[in-house]
This record gives C-alpha cells, sequence and structure tokens, in this order.
C-alpha cells in the first residue's frame, strides 16, 4: 500500500516538473506581462528609408482616388 503512494506520489511529482517545464517556452520569455492603458511596451520600431516612405505615400495615393 505504501509503495504504490509512492509510485502515485512519484508520478504525480514528474507530471507536474512537465507541467512547469512547458511553461517555459523560449517565446514566452521577456514578454510585457503588466499593460497600462495607453502605453506601449514593445520594442521600438524600426525607421524606414526616405524612399520606401516616398513609395508608400504614393501608393496611399493611387488607392485614394
Amino acid at each position: 500500500m505504501i509503495r504504490s503512494f509512492a509510485r502515485l506520489l512519484t508520478l504525480a511529482m514528474l507530471g507536474g516538473t512537465l507541467l512547469v517545464a512547458a511553461g517555459c517556452k523560449e517565446a514566452e520569455q521577456n514578454r510585457v506581462l503588466f499593460h497600462e492603458p495607453g502605453v506601449y511596451k514593445g520594442q521600438k520600431d524600426q525607421g524606414i528609408s526616405d524612399e520606401t516612405y516616398q513609395e508608400l505615400r504614393q501608393r496611399a495615393r493611387r488607392q485614394a482616388g
């Protein structure tokens, strides 16, 4: 009886360890966990070149009609 309890406890602890390890995905590291309304805490956008900016403006003008 005690051996089966010990075996069950060992399996439960192993399962818990696997669940905790699965929650540590690399993709989920360093992400924002606390949000403030109106405050962006993400990485800053990279700037675009003047040439790309002008192409986007021209495209927007053509789409506007």
